[in-house]
C-alpha cells in the first residue's frame, strides 16, 4: 500500500510527497497509526483520482520554491525539506525530503532547504541546456523565511551557522555567479509548504489551487 503511494507520489501526485515520505518511514516497523494514515491517503485519492500537470506555450521559465519544516522528525529531531520546481507553468520536479544534518533553528533547517534546491536548479537548468534547449539566466528561489535570505544574501555568516557555512557558501556561490536569485515569498504564499507538514484541510486545498493556477 505504502509502495503505491509513494509511486504515485514520485510520478505526479505532488499532493501526496509529504504523506509518502511520512508513510514510507514506517515501513520497516509499522503501527495500526500507519495502516490508519495510509487508508486516509486512499480515501483522499479515491474522492480526487486527477491531478492534473499543465504546461502553457510560450513561457518557458524556470522557477522554484522551497520551504522547511524544523523538527519535524521526532525520533531523530532532524528537518523536513520540501520543494517545487515549476517550467513553463507546470511542475517538473517537487519532493519532501528528510534533511541530512540536524539544524538547530530554523534559519538553518531553511538554509539546507535552500542549499538542495540550488543544486536542483542548477541540475535542471543544465540538463535542459544539454538537450538544446534555451539556456536559463538566474533561476529564481522562492522561501519565506527573512532569516535564511538575509543569510544567505550577505558576504558574511556568523558562529551560529557555522556548521552549515559549506551550504552557505554553496548558495552564495550561485548567486554571485548569476546562476540562481533568492526572493522572499510570504507564508500564505509558500507553495512548498504543501510537502514539509500536514496541512489543515483549507489550507490543502488552498495550497493545491495555487499550484494549479499556475498550469490555468
Amino acid at each position: 500500500m505504502t509502495g503505491s503511494i509513494f509511486s504515485l507520489a514520485q510520478c505526479t501526485r505532488f499532493d501526496l510527497s509529504y504523506a509518502a515520505l511520512q508513510l514510507s518511514k514506517a515501513c520497516s516497523n509499522p503501527a495500526q497509526v500507519s495502516m490508519t494514515a495510509a487508508k486516509h491517503v486512499l480515501r483522499y485519492l479515491r474522492g480526487n483520482p486527477v491531478l492534473p500537470i499543465v504546461y502553457k506555450r510560450g513561457q518557458f521559465r524556470l522557477a522554484a520554491f522551497t520551504d522547511s519544516s524544523f523538527g519535524a522528525n521526532p525520533d531523530n529531531g532532524r528537518s523536513t525539506t520540501g520543494y517545487l520546481f515549476f517550467l513553463a507553468g507546470g511542475l517538473i520536479s517537487y519532493g519532501a525530503k528528510t534533511q541530512t544534518l540536524t539544524a538547530q533553528s530554523t534559519v538553518e533547517a531553511e538554509i539546507q532547504a535552500l542549499s538542495y534546491s540550488a543544486r536542483e536548479a542548477v541540475y535542471i537548468s543544465n540538463f535542459m541546456t544539454e538537450l538544446n534547449f534555451k539556456t536559463f539566466g538566474s533561476v529564481p528561489i522562492n522561501s519565506d523565511s527573512t532569516g535564511a535570505l538575509t543569510v544567505a544574501g550577505n558576504a558574511m555568516h556568523s558562529q551560529r551557522t557555522k556548521h552549515v557555512a559549506l551550504r552557505y557558501f554553496f548558495i552564495r556561490g550561485l548567486v554571485l555567479r548569476g546562476q540562481i536569485t533568492l526572493h522572499h515569498r510570504p507564508s500564505e504564499h509558500q507553495l512548498a509548504d504543501i510537502a514539509t507538514k500536514y496541512l489543515p484541510k483549507r489550507r490543502f486545498a488552498s495550497s493545491i489551487h495555487q499550484i494549479k493556477d499556475l498550469s490555468s
